[in-house]
């Protein structure tokens, strides 16, 4: 058995990533040239994530859910929208205009009322939920609820943001400070 021995160990950071590697064993001794390093900080920084679009908009009024009846949340404003994904003509939804891979997250926040459960869901072509999460109502305070994937979507394919509540009555999806009634993608790879 050959005994491993941390030559060097080098540490990298990178903005939205971090790693550490280390090579070498009692055997064979290996160094690393000044070309070498170089040579692996490229290609340690091509690797990383590199956000190629991104799109953010949001609701700024109440919206009205009905119990027990699934609700696609129409946005009226975006924050950016780099990918050219968002319509107001059609703001119940985004539409992908380049196939990659996508980071989707989904936030919305239910008025007070403590009965039933609250449900933010990722829907992809009115056929497929591909992220959703459920949490039992907060008694005595807002219910705050996130959802998201990272999915690989084609040109066509589009997303809608929808709630769902069981209060046992109609109840109000708030705008609760840049937190409730969100919608972000952002493109992370071809």
């Amino acid at each position: 058995m050959i005994k491993i021995y941390l030559k060097y160990l080098i540490f990298l950071t990178f903005l939205h990533c971090s790693f550490s590697f280390g090579i070498g064993n009692g055997s064979d001794e290996e160094e690393f040239t000044r070309s070498e390093i170089l040579s692996i900080l490229a290609l340690a920084n091509s690797n990383r994530n590199i956000i190629l679009g991104s799109t953010r908009i949001f609701k700024s009024t109440v919206t009205s859910s009905i119990n027990n009846t699934p609700l696609a949340i129409s946005f009226d404003t975006s924050v950016y929208d780099t990918n050219n994904i968002f319509n107001l003509n059609d703001p119940t939804k985004v539409t992908i205009n380049r196939s990659g891979l996508y980071y989707i997250q989904g936030q919305l926040s239910y008025s007070t009322n403590g009965t039933g459960i609250r449900k933010a869901n990722l829907v992809l072509n009115d056929l497929s939920v591909i992220g959703s999460t459920a949490l039992p109502a907060a008694s005595g305070d807002l219910t705050n609820i996130s959802t998201e994937s990272t999915y690989r979507l084609n040109v066509g394919d589009f997303l809608r943001l929808q709630g769902f509540q069981s209060s046992g009555g109609n109840l109000d999806i708030v705008v609760n400070s840049g937190y409730s009634q969100i919608l972000s993608v952002t493109k992370l790879s071809e």
